[in-house]
Parts: C-alpha cells; structure tokens; sequence
C-alpha cells in the first residue's frame, strides 16, 4: 500500500510540473481580433483590444488549473490515507485483544450460554424422538390389546393349575433386613470422612490440574479384576453462583442409579427399581434397592442388590460431595460373589470468572470377582458410563428450570 501511495504522489508531482511549464497559446479569437482591425482607427484598436484583454483575465480566474485539482487530489489521498491507517490499526488492536483473551482462557457469559442452550436443544431433541417412538408403541400395544383379552382366560387356567399342583414359580425379591441393611449403610456413610480428607491428594494424583475447563477424560480397563475398570475425570462450568450450583449438584448426584439408561434401551432390557430403605437429611443421604432388569436374550430376570450413600462437606470457598454406591448381582435372592463399587469426588468453587462456577468431578468404579465368576464388563462399562455422563446435563438442566421459575415467580408478584 505505502509503494502505490508514493508511485501516486510521483505521478501528481510529474503532473504539475508539466502543468507549470506548458506554454500558452495565443487565443483564436485574439489573432482574428487583431487581424481584423489592424486597418481601422488606432485608438477604437486600442480600446477594443483591451476590453479583449480585460474579459480574458476575468474568464482565466474563473477557470479551476490544473495544479489546483492536483492539489485537491493529493489531500482527499492523504485524508483517505489516515481513515485507512486508523481502520487498520483498530483492527489489529481488537485482533490482539481477542487472541490475549484465548490465550489467557477467559470465557465470556455469552458463549457459554450458547454452549448450554446448544446441549438443552439436543437433549429436547432427543426427547421428542423418544416420545415418537413410544407413541408407536402405544399404537402397537392398542392394537394387541384384543388380543390379550383372548388369552387372560388361558392364562387365569394356568395360574389354578399351578396352585392345585403346588409349582407356583418364584416372583419375589428377598428383602434386605432392616437392621443388616442399617448398618451397611452407616459403615458405609462413616467411610465416606476418609475419602473426603484426601480428596485433593487424589485430584493432583490423578492430573485434574491439566484436564481442560470445561472437558474429560475417560480411562478403561476391561481385564481388570479386584480394581479400578472405569476412570473419568472432569471439569465443568456454569453460568450461575455457587448456592445454586451446589443445589444442582446434589439433585444431580442423587438421581445416579435409578434413572431409565439408553443402553439397556439398545439392547431391549427394562429395569425397575424396587426401593427398600432410604434415609436423607438436607447433607446426607441413604438409600437401599434392587434393580430387575428383564427383557434380555436369556429368560431370567436379572436382580441387582443397590446400596448407596451420599454427603455433602462445606469448606471455605467451596463445597465437596462424595458419593459411595456398591451393586451386587443376586441368584435366587441370593448374592453372588461379584461386587462392584463406585466413588464419586466432586467439588464446587467459585471460577476466576465473575458469577461462574467451576464443577470438578472424579468418578471411578472397581470390580472385585472371585476368579471362578465372569461379568460382562463391557455390559457394566457401558452402564455407568452413562450415569456418570448424565451428570452434567441434570446440573444444566436443575439451573434453567431454577432460574425460569424464579422469574416467573417475580413476574407474578
């Protein structure tokens, strides 16, 4: 740009120079003038020519000369010149201004707004073609409906034969005892004082600090037996205060383990979830069930010994949860040597950024099989892989409905 601005002044300079030191002309009207009264009175020639001379001076000043407009041309260039600079230079400060800010990792409320409201989408998407397939199913089961009336005599005569003959199948699960199941559940809460003292020596241990904010990672172990087969670390961050996101988290916690999953959906499993003992304060919580799970390719219904414990630790500027929950598969009402058990570390701080909030979150699961038992661990990987991933979305969703029903409640005052 400098070079074509300098070849532009070269060229208007070379201009007027050429504009000065052109010679000029005599005027045809002056020659005929002068021709033609050269045989008249001397003095009417006199007088003539010098009215000539007296309106060609005054024609000339009105004229616009050449080095007048080269003049006005090289200061529109320069007037020109100093916007664009000016456009320029305001653009590479907002450039470097924006890239200072990637670097230094700030997020804006904006984007993460968007991000949010981009999830919320996806999950009411992916509602609405859950709620298609399951009217389909409702057409379905309408129109097997007569059908059933046709066999519920049949099946009313099944049932009397096998009372008459003493063969009734077994349909119940066993119960834990009350007082048995109690005392699980109190071991297991006093445990959870340990894990919460070293909390951030498993944070550091594990690499927390170089997860990315917000982002995971995710480690499995397929072959593990009598340790850990599924690791997740991750961070998120919301856009509201710490009270509110504390709330979120803990609704969110409480909801692992007795929600329907897709991948028991994948592979047309039905679960139901049969509570037995719970227990819950406003920072603890206890709560004993069995999980069936039925639909599977063989005919027996599977059944899941569920025990679960929570606390919620307040610590200066945050608030630590941790979450201990232990599945044992049962045969015959009966358990089976296979355990699994599951840590939750989460922690909830105030972010660098004003009114955002950093959730922390380390999630693990352990297997401990006798060597002569065989689960299906990617069936189990696959499970809590998805409770764990589900977390997030509740918080999210706990925070939007908070906050609209807040409004609406100030709207309505």
């Amino acid at each position: 740009m400098e070079e074509g601005f300098q070849a532009a002044l070269e060229f208007l300079n070379e201009s007027e120079f050429l504009a000065d030191n052109r010679p000029t002309a005599a005027s045809p009207i002056e020659n005929y003038d002068a021709s033609s009264t050269s045989a008249s009175d001397p003095e009417d020639t006199h007088t003539h020519n010098a009215e000539d001379t007296a309106k060609t001076k005054s024609k000339r000043r009105q004229r616009i000369s050449a080095k007048q407009q080269i003049v006005s041309l090289r200061g529109t260039v320069e007037e020109l010149t100093s916007k664009l600079q000016s456009l320029e230079s305001g653009a590479l400060k907002a450039k470097a201004k924006h890239e200072s800010d990637q670097k230094n990792g700030t997020t804006g409320r904006g984007p993460l707004w968007q991000q949010i409201a981009a999830r919320q989408l996806e999950r009411r998407q992916e509602a609405e073609r859950d709620n298609e397939k399951l009217r389909a199913m409702l057409e379905l089961q309408v129109q097997e409906a007569k059908n059933l009336k046709r066999l519920l005599k049949r099946r009313t005569r099944i049932e009397m034969m096998e009372e008459m003959l003493g063969v009734k199948r077994y349909k119940t699960v066993t119960n834990d005892s009350s007082d048995e199941c109690v005392d699980i559940l109190q071991k297991m809460l006093q445990s959870t004082d340990g894990i919460y003292v070293g909390a951030d020596h498993v944070f550091e241990t594990k690499g927390m600090d170089h997860v990315e904010s917000p982002g995971k990672t995710r480690t499995t172990n397929r072959h593990a037996i009598n340790d850990v087969f599924l690791e997740i670390l991750e961070k998120q961050l919301v856009p509201f205060g710490r009270k509110m996101t504390e709330k979120a988290v803990w609704s969110a916690l409480g909801q692992i383990g007795v929600q329907p999953l897709q991948c028991v959906k994948d592979v047309n499993a039905k679960v139901d979830f049969y509570a037995q003992n719970s227990q819950k304060t406003d920072d603890t919580m206890m709560v004993s069930y069995v999980a069936a799970m039925s639909g599977l390719q063989s005919s027996d219904v599977l059944t899941f010994r569920m025990r679960k414990v929570m606390r919620k630790y307040f610590d200066g500027n945050r608030t630590v949860f941790i979450c201990l929950m232990e599945s044992q598969p049962l045969h015959c009402g009966q358990p089976k040597g296979i355990k699994l058990h599951c840590t939750i570390r989460v922690m909830v701080e105030k972010d660098v950024e004003e009114d955002t909030t950093l959730i922390k979150s380390h999630y693990s699961v352990s297997r401990h099989t006798p060597q002569n038992e065989v689960g299906n661990v990617d069936m189990a990987i696959a499970v809590w892989d998805e409770n764990f991933s589900r977390v997030s979305g509740e918080v999210e969703s706990f925070l939007l409905d908070e906050t609209t029903l807040r409004e609406t409640n100030l709207s309505r005052q």
